[in-house]
Order: C-alpha cells, then sequence, then structure tokens
C-alpha cells in the first residue's frame, strides 16, 4: 500500500475518533441539561400548578396518566418523519417541548376555571414530544457508541441525568416548600428555569453528528413502533 494511501487512511480513522468522542460529549452534556429541564417541566410542577388552580380529582388523575397514553403519538413518528435526520428531528422536538411550556405564563391572565383545562392541554403536547424525543434518544445514543462502550455510555449518562433531576427537584421542593416565596411566581419560576435547561439540551443535539435517518412509513413499523412503546 503506498505511503500516502496509508497517511490518508490514518487521517480519516482519526477524525472519525475525534468525531465520535466530540459526540460523546455533546451527549453527555444534553443528558446533564435534560436532567434538569425533566426536572423543572415534568409532571411535579404541572400537578402543583393544576392543585394551585382548583383541579378536580378527575383532572389530577388525567395529567398524572396521560404520560402512559402518549405513546400513541408514535405512530406519526414514520408518516410524519420518515426519511428525515434523527438528530435534527429529536432536538426540533425537544425545542418545542420547551416553548410549549412557555404557554403556562398565560395562566395568571386566564379565568381560573379554564386555567387547568390549558394545563391539561399543555401537558398533553408536552406529553407526546417528550415520548417521541424517547425513542429518538435511544437511536442516537445507540449510533454514538460502539460495543466496546455502549455500557459505559449508558451508564455515564444515566447518573448525569438522573443527578441533575435530583438536584432540581430538590430546589422544586425549597421554592414550593418555603411559605414566603412559594406560590404561584415559584411555580412558573420553574418553568423558566425549566424551559432555558431543556433549551440547552436541545442545542447540545443539534451540535452532533450523526447521518441517521428516521425509518420511512410502512403498516409493519407503526405495529412496531406501538408494541416498544406499551412494552416500555
Amino acid at each position: 500500500m503506498p505511503l500516502r494511501d496509508r497517511t490518508t487512511r490514518k487521517e480519516k480513522m482519526k477524525t472519525e475518533t475525534d468525531q465520535g468522542e466530540e459526540n460523546i460529549r455533546h451527549y453527555y452534556r444534553y443528558a446533564v441539561y435534560n436532567g434538569f429541564g425533566a426536572g423543572f417541566i415534568a409532571k411535579g410542577p404541572v400537578m402543583l400548578l393544576a392543585l394551585y388552580f382548583g383541579a378536580s380529582n378527575i383532572q389530577l388523575g388525567y395529567l398524572a396518566s396521560i404520560i402512559h397514553s402518549a405513546g400513541i403519538s408514535l405512530l406519526l413518528l414514520p408518516v410524519i418523519f420518515g426519511g428525515k435526520n434523527t438528530v435534527r428531528v429529536h432536538a426540533t422536538i425537544w425545542v418545542v417541548r420547551g416553548f410549549i411550556c412557555m404557554l403556562y405564563f398565560i395562566l395568571p391572565f386566564v379565568e381560573k376555571r379554564y386555567a387547568v383545562y390549558t394545563i391539561m392541554a399543555v401537558y398533553t403536547i408536552y406529553c407526546f414530544a417528550r415520548e417521541i424525543g424517547s425513542v429518538l434518544n435511544q437511536i442516537t445514543r445507540k449510533y454514538i457508541s460502539s460495543a466496546d462502550n455502549t455500557g459505559e455510555i449508558i451508564g455515564n449518562s444515566s447518573v448525569k441525568f438522573h443527578r441533575s433531576s435530583m438536584i432540581a427537584r430538590i430546589i422544586s421542593f425549597f421554592l414550593t416548600s418555603v411559605e414566603t416565596i412559594s406560590g404561584l411566581t415559584s411555580l412558573l419560576v420553574l418553568q423558566f428555569v425549566g424551559i432555558l435547561s431543556n433549551s440547552a439540551a436541545a442545542f447540545q443535539l443539534f451540535k452532533l453528528r450523526c447521518p441517521e435517518r428516521i425509518e420511512p412509513y410502512s403498516g409493519r413499523n407503526m405495529l412496531e413502533i406501538l408494541k416498544d412503546s406499551v412494552l416500555d
């Protein structure tokens, strides 16, 4: 093999290795920011918002269960996004997930009887986006890992996510427990911080280099996606 070809191959392998390491760094940062976002804009703070506006038991039950029913949205994944870049769709869905939560800031200006329905609508869209993003996250993680480091990446990203999520929940507990600072303002502050964290997570996703594309629509694919969602 000519020396020039060997040099070119080594440079290509080095570039691919550097790109892989950079992808992993961005993915770990995504896990950290995503943990903060989940801790601030997920079910707990939303339930507190609903309680603040006098949600009924049925409405609270809906908010508690919709996350388990949102998997139906995965049926639309190959139909709407078939052939699109996986990471780009994931990042865009995460941006939507965060910005839809900005609708919570209209709650102080909505009549109390309509406020809970607003919360239910926003949280439903949030859950649909979360479910789609969770599936795409598995595809992204599978791409950036190899047989040698899959376990390490899964373990490290899970630790980073749960650590930042726990910190977010501690902060949420403090803001909603201290009488002098608790109330609607503190609940909306949590949402604001969560939106910022969620946007930072999406920014890290946009930095990933992944050529994987979502498999286009087929009836069999849709049934498999629904089955996996139910089993998960």
